[in-house]
């Protein structure tokens, strides 16, 4: 069969570094297609509102590896300016205390003295940025060298021996409360154990957090967008409704691919996956196509917990007047893992004095999601975070379940489910020891085939967002090259 269609890349999957690899190959002049398999944007749409499916802030968009593919496409410097503290309360509630900081933290002095006398929490708060103002240092010369352009290039002897003699590499044996509490925010920024987190990670999330949360005005969604303008600016194309049906092979490479009600032949020079190569597996990939290695890490990272997500629409009336900006939910049973941690942010409704609220639940594997709703609105009950929620609940909706939409009392309403898509869930994976840096990779960009590229959250797990963007940066330089003149220069 010919192919009536053809393109130097095609990407496969929603994961951001497919984007980010998208985005910069077409720059350099190449034709690209993404076919996400679900919204690229990283949005749910109901009826007129747009809810975020991924709204943990983007604390810190200053890392180089960020920098370097926005300053290659044009919009550095728009996203610098959009970056923003957060202008709402910061809320951590746990069954024993509760804090509520004003932006920047102007009151945590008061809030720390009342909620935990006799702890110096500024003393401990100051000790905390210090650390994470040399670990951004680190980072940022880890990240600018080639070697780390390519997950096994993090194996390199001297790299190694350099990172792990850093002082501020070390991780730190404390469990005071505000440690306790930036602890908990990092199953909401990476795709890595919690119990693992790379120290020099740990202390750049943690500061960045304690300085004040900063986000984009519409979150990672913001960063989507921004990248997908840059993929149809230079005639790519990014197709969420259509799916991969068959991969051709030709002489250990593929040469095209089918899609599913689609009879022509996709031809294409290059293939990336931006998602969980054991998706495709069984149906469009052959797990020949996937190398020893990446078969065997691939076993290794069987998800520890998942990020389930609620959304909920609730009156204003029905709402504490205090709950707005983000809340983070901590109880007694959470795990190290971080398996019980709630995340909660709201945003406006297309409904007149109505809010919705979005719940990210840190949930374990083996948890049944057909009683997930009642659940974690039991929890937000129980903790006062959301009393009495259920006779308010205007409408209510997961992804992930099934479910479709229902009321506060898990009624099922007229012609909520055809809207709904059923999306899989974020995982996070298990990590090695977190004080060698190689643990920072998991799996590699080559496979068996030659023309068939990684670049997911699964290649650095344990860099959250800046691992995303490293990991699209490596795929794009190893598929095309920049154009000409000073991006050539700065790019390699």
């Amino acid at each position: 069969m010919a192919a009536r269609h053809h393109y130097d890349l095609i990407v496969i999957g929603h994961h951001l570094a497919g984007l980010v690899a998208a985005a910069l190959v077409a720059r350099r002049d190449k034709r690209v297609l993404v076919l996400p398999g679900g919204p690229a944007n990283g949005q749910v749409r109901l009826g007129s509102d747009h809810l975020q499916l991924d709204p943990a802030p983007c604390l810190d968009l200053n890392a180089h590896a960020i920098k370097q593919v926005f300053d290659e496409l044009g919009v550095w410097q728009q996203i610098r300016r959009e970056l923003r503290p957060l202008r709402t309360y910061t809320h951590l509630v746990a069954n024993d205390h509760r804090l509520a900081l004003a932006p920047g933290g102007k009151n945590f002095r008061a809030e720390s003295a009342r909620e935990w006398p006799g702890f110096a929490a500024t003393d401990v708060l100051a000790q905390v940025l210090e650390r994470a103002e040399e670990a951004s240092t680190f980072l940022s010369e880890l990240l600018a060298q080639d070697t780390f352009r390519h997950p096994d290039g993090l194996m390199n002897r001297r790299l190694l021996a350099r990172a792990n003699e850093c002082r501020y590499n070390t991780a730190e044996a404390t469990d005071d409360p505000l440690h306790r509490w930036l602890a908990a925010i990092v199953p909401w920024l990476i795709h890595s154990d919690a119990r693992a987190v790379h120290p020099a990670i740990w202390h750049y999330l943690s500061g960045a957090f304690a300085r004040g949360p900063s986000d984009l005005a519409d979150g990672q969604s913001r960063l989507r967008e921004m990248l997908i303008q840059r993929i149809t600016m230079h005639a790519g194309g990014v197709k969420s409704s259509l799916k991969v049906s068959e991969l051709h092979f030709k002489r250990g490479r593929i040469h095209g691919l089918s899609l599913l009600g689609k009879r022509d032949l996709y031809g294409c020079e290059n293939v990336l996956l931006a998602c969980d190569p054991r998706r495709l597996v069984g149906e469009c990939l052959p797990v020949t196509a996937l190398s020893d290695q990446v078969v065997g890490r691939l076993e290794q990272a069987r998800p520890l917990a998942y990020r389930y997500v609620l959304f909920v629409e609730v009156p204003t009336s029905g709402l504490s007047p205090v709950l707005d900006g983000l809340l983070i939910h901590r109880g007694d049973d959470v795990r190290e893992t971080g398996v019980g941690t709630t995340y909660l942010r709201t945003q406006a409704s297309r409904h007149a004095g109505h809010r919705w609220l979005t719940l990210t639940h840190i949930c374990d594997p083996q948890q049944p999601l057909e009683t997930m709703r009642e659940y974690l609105l039991a929890r937000m009950d129980e903790a006062g975070v959301l009393p009495f929620v259920h006779r308010h609940i205007r409408a209510q909706f997961s992804p992930h379940d099934g479910r479709g939409l229902t009321d506060g009392s898990s009624t099922p309403l007229r012609g909520g489910s055809e809207h709904v898509p059923h999306l899989p869930m974020d995982a996070i994976y298990p990590a090695t020891a977190s004080n060698d840096v190689s643990s920072l990779a998991l799996l590699p960009h080559t496979t068996a085939v030659k023309n068939l590229y990684l670049a997911s959250r699964l290649t650095f797990p344990g860099l959250g967002l800046v691992g995303e963007f490293a990991a699209g940066y490596a795929a794009a330089a190893a598929i095309a090259q920049p154009a000409t003149g000073r991006t050539r220069r700065r790019f390699r």
